[in-house]
């Protein structure tokens, strides 16, 4: 039997396809940390799952949620001074991208007025030649180049 050693602190995972009534058990559990996922029970080829280390401390920030939106975003304290917000989503393909950048928007501001650190771990469903030069723009590319340049973020990773 093969062991798998996992070294990432925090993981996130899309498209999970899990239902409110699945369980998080030994098949998904992993030894050491915490799961977080948000189940989409309407809709299929959905959900987040995200699995934080337990040395870390972190807590839910639900006034960072919206209806619209498949996200989970929690805050992570790197120290007493040091703030790091996490917001975990997945946009689909079908979802129009004006309905998800307006209030993934609307969120980002608010989170920066907490002057603390942005990370975004997501599937965008989005094509732009601002991160890979043989693709043909899609709208979720332009509203995403949007966000990116009206909250001063940058795109530092990502898998094709």
């Amino acid at each position: 039997m093969m062991q798998f050693v996992w070294r990432g602190d925090v993981t996130c995972l899309t498209k999970t396809w899990l239902r409110p009534t699945s369980t998080i058990d030994n098949h998904l559990a992993l030894p050491n940390f915490t799961v977080l996922h948000r189940d989409r029970p309407e809709r299929t080829h959905r959900g987040i799952l995200i699995y934080v280390h337990n040395q870390l401390t972190f807590h839910l920030c639900t006034d960072l949620e919206h209806d619209d939106l498949e996200c989970i975003t929690f805050q992570l304290s790197l120290s007493s001074q040091n703030q790091l917000i996490i917001f975990a989503c997945y946009r689909p393909p079908s979802q129009p991208p004006s309905s998800f950048f307006g209030p993934l928007s609307s969120l980002l501001a608010h989170a920066n007025q907490e002057k603390s650190q942005i990370i975004i771990l997501a599937d965008f469903n989005a094509k732009h030649p601002s991160w890979d030069q043989t693709s043909i723009p899609n709208s979720a590319g332009a509203h995403l180049v949007s966000v990116l340049l009206d909250f001063g973020l940058r795109l530092t990773q990502l898998v094709k």
